[in-house]
């Protein structure tokens, strides 16, 4: 029997705010950075940045709820893109989203006040 995991679950900041395409066909897609600050034993800071992926009425909700430097937490699937560009072939990690929560909200000049009153209570899932 063969089983297969695969989980991921993060917390970080929202690099941007969420970008939304809609494909050919009218899928929705949404994709953003989620940047971690880690400090290791000796008090040193390095980043990661991730880049996060979400589908249809998922994409929606993130387009609408998430803006930069917003804190996530947020759990999907790790899947590994695969381009070429100019004759090389790229690799390019990516967390499809299953989930998602607004931790914490940064001020914002301009603030959806529909989605503010929702996403620091509500979490959501594909």
């Amino acid at each position: 029997m063969s089983f297969n995991h695969n989980q991921v679950q993060l917390s970080g900041r929202a690099g941007h705010d969420a970008e939304l395409h809609l494909l050919t066909d009218g899928t929705p897609l949404a994709r953003l950075r989620l940047y971690q600050t880690v400090v290791n034993h000796a008090g040193e800071s390095t980043s990661a940045c991730f880049i996060l992926t979400a589908w249809n009425s998922l994409a929606e909700a993130v387009h609408r709820k998430v803006r930069r430097n917003d804190r996530l937490l947020v759990q999907g699937k790790l899947r590994i893109r695969s381009f070429r560009q100019d004759g090389t072939l790229h690799l390019r990690p990516e967390i499809h989203l299953e989930s998602f929560h607004v931790l914490q909200r940064k001020p914002h000049d301009h603030i959806d006040t529909d989605s503010m009153a929702t996403a620091e209570s509500s979490e959501v899932s594909r």
